[in-house]
C-alpha cells in the first residue's frame, strides 16, 4: 500500500532510524527490506524530514553507529571507536540532534550505564513542551529499563507489547493511544518463535521425549544416558557446569 498508494500527507515523509548494526539490527533490516525503504545517511535526515518534495511512497531509513551516538569531549577530536569502548568517560552524547527529524526509532544497541543514552526524558519533555516532538514510535528491542531509551521505564509482554509514555507527566498508559511516544518494550522477543518454527522444533524434539523421561538424572554426567544431541546441549548437571561448558566459570 505504501509503494502504490503512498502515505498520508500527515505521515510523509516518514523517517526511521535503526540504532546499531549487529545481529539484532540485521533482523530489523530483514523486515525493513520487505517494505519500500530508501536508505539514507543519518546526516541526510534533516534535509529529507522537511523536504516537501520527499516521496510519500517510501520509508526513509538510516543506520546509526557509535560515531552518531557519541562524540569526544575534546573539541575537534575525531571519533575513535576503540577509545570509545575503552574510555567511555571521555565521550559525550551526540544523538539528540537527530531526534527532531525521526518519526520512528528502533533501538538495537548494546548499552550499559557508562555509555550515553539515545533518548532522554528531558529531551522528550522539552520537545513536547515546545510542540517540537516529532518522534512517534520507539521499538526498544534491546529493552534496557531506564537505559539507552530512558522512557523505557518498564518491560511489556507479547500480549500487550506497547505503552505510551507521556513526557509531561512521566507516566505510561498501556496501548498505543494517548499523548506522548509509543514504546514497544517487550524484553523476551527472542522467545517469540514463528508458528512454523515452533511446530518444526516440536516435531524434531518428539523423538527424544522417551529418553528424556526415562533417564536417571541422579547418575554422574558421564553415565547419564541421553541422546548425543541432547547431552551435548546440557549446560549444568546436578548443580555443576558440564565439561564442555566449564569455560563459563571465568564469566561467573
Amino acid at each position: 500500500a505504501i509503494r502504490t498508494d503512498g502515505l498520508s500527507a500527515s505521515l510523509a515523509p516518514l523517517t526511521l532510524g535503526v540504532a546499531g548494526y549487529g545481529n539484532v539490527a540485521r533482523g530489523v533490516w530483514h523486515i525493513l527490506d520487505r517494505l519500500p525503504v530508501q536508505v539514507i545517511e543519518p546526516d541526510d535526515l534533516a534535509g529529507v524530514a522537511v523536504d516537501p518534495a520527499a516521496s510519500r511512497h517510501v520509508i526513509y531509513a538510516a543506520t546509526f553507529r557509535e560515531e552518531h551516538i557519541a562524540a569526544s569531549l575534546a573539541a575537534g577530536q575525531p571519533f575513535d571507536l576503540q577509545r570509545y569502548y575503552q574510555h567511555p568517560e571521555e565521550f559525550q552524547p551526540a544523538f539528540e540532534p537527530y531526534l527532531p527529524y525521526l518519526d520512528v526509532l528502533v533501538n538495537a544497541i548494546y548499552w550499559t550505564p557508562q555509555y550515553p543514552r539515545l533518548v532522554t526524558k528531558t529531551y522528550l519533555r522539552d520537545a513536547m513542551a515546545g510542540d517540537a516532538l516529532r518522534l512517534q514510535v520507539i521499538g526498544d528491542i534491546s529493552c534496557d529499563i531506564d537505559g539507552a531509551i530512558e522512557c523505557t521505564v518498564r518491560a511489556t509482554e507479547a500480549g500487550e507489547p506497547c505503552f505510551v509514555y507521556d513526557p509531561l507527566t512521566d507516566e505510561t498508559t498501556d496501548g498505543v493511544a494517548g499523548r506522548g511516544v509509543v514504546d514497544m518494550a517487550v524484553d523476551i522477543l527472542p522467545s517469540e518463535l514463528p508458528r512454523d518454527a515452533s511446530e518444526d522444533f516440536s516435531r524434531v524434539l518428539a523423538e527424544f521425549i522417551p529418553a528424556l523421561a526415562t533417564a536417571d538424572y541422579s547418575a554422574p554426567f558421564a553415565e547419564l544416558a541421553l541422546p548425543a544431541p541432547i547431552k551435548r546441549a546440557v549446560i549444568t548437571h546436578r548443580g555443576e557446569l558440564t565439561p564442555d561448558y566449564r569455560y563459563l566459570l571465568q564469566y561467573l
